[in-house]
């Protein structure tokens, strides 16, 4: 049975202006609306967000996200209020340069970089779009995860995920990120649907080139290591449930095989 849409999500809003809001979009919301001809009806965030403007009696002409963020992460969502401010996003006059928090498998080999690697169907792709991924090192927490400031000025599909895996730090919790232990042969893939991912947008840099435009929006550091710390959480109690679950199956194998074995004789 399908589980039921929630019929209200509390959106909390960080920051209005003349031209912009800017929301926490919290992890399990879809960012944007699905494609028309999508057979489901899940709603996205402005969904929720128009409900709870309606609510505040807030006076908008149209909202309208600047951006993406995948469904299984959270972070700071741009909508644009008014007609004349989407006519200037649309021509390419305002632009927002993301800043992400990043969990992730190992640790790169330069302490920072830029990783540029066109992308296309979710896949790095010498003839897809151009992508361009900044990354430094902010803290190694162990020999086997590492804390990345994560930045990217374009916005592909899958892009921050695909870069660091070809960077061999794969983001924990990425469904479509496998990594290779040291041995070069142990292989390991995630595949649990809505897992949330290690991954936070925490700075937005907006500016035009008009220069009437000009801030930097970031979300509190310590709300950004609860959602991290929180995803981990999660993470660790689905592999002591799998570990469990698997303990249980050997167990029962061998009380099946010893049933087996003695029946024949």
């Amino acid at each position: 049975m399908t589980k039921p849409f929630p019929a209200n999500v509390p959106i909390h809003i960080i920051k209005k202006t003349k031209d912009f809001l800017f929301v926490v979009k919290p992890h399990g919301v879809k960012s944007t609306e699905n494609c028309p001809n999508s057979i489901t009806r899940e709603p996205s965030l402005a969904h929720y967000l128009e409900r709870q403007l309606k609510a505040e009696e807030f006076k908008y002409e149209v909202l309208e996200p600047c951006y993406g963020i995948s469904k299984n992460s959270h972070g700071i969502m741009a909508y644009i209020h008014n007609y004349n401010t989407l006519e200037r996003f649309k021509s390419g006059e305002i632009s927002f340069m993301k800043h992400y928090a990043a969990l992730v498998h190992s640790s790169p080999v330069e302490k920072e970089g830029i990783i540029r690697l066109p992308i296309r169907n979710s896949k790095i792709d010498f003839k897809g779009d151009e992508a361009e991924t900044y990354y430094r090192v902010e803290n190694r927490l162990t020999d086997k995860y590492s804390l990345l400031h994560v930045a990217c000025k374009t916005n592909i599909s899958n892009q921050i995920e695909l870069h660091l895996d070809h960077l061999k730090c794969p983001l924990i919790g990425d469904n479509i990120a496998a990594y290779k232990a040291e041995n070069g042969m142990l292989r390991e893939e995630l595949s649990i649907k809505d897992f949330p991912k290690f991954l936070s947008l925490c700075t937005v840099d907006v500016s035009d080139i008009q220069g009437s435009i000009d801030f930097t929006l970031s979300y509190s550091t310590s709300d950004v290591f609860s959602y991290l710390l929180g995803n981990l959480r999660l993470r660790l109690d689905y592999e002591a449930k799998k570990k469990r679950r698997s303990e249980t199956i050997k167990k029962h194998k061998i009380t099946i095989e010893n049933f087996f074995s003695k029946t024949m004789q």
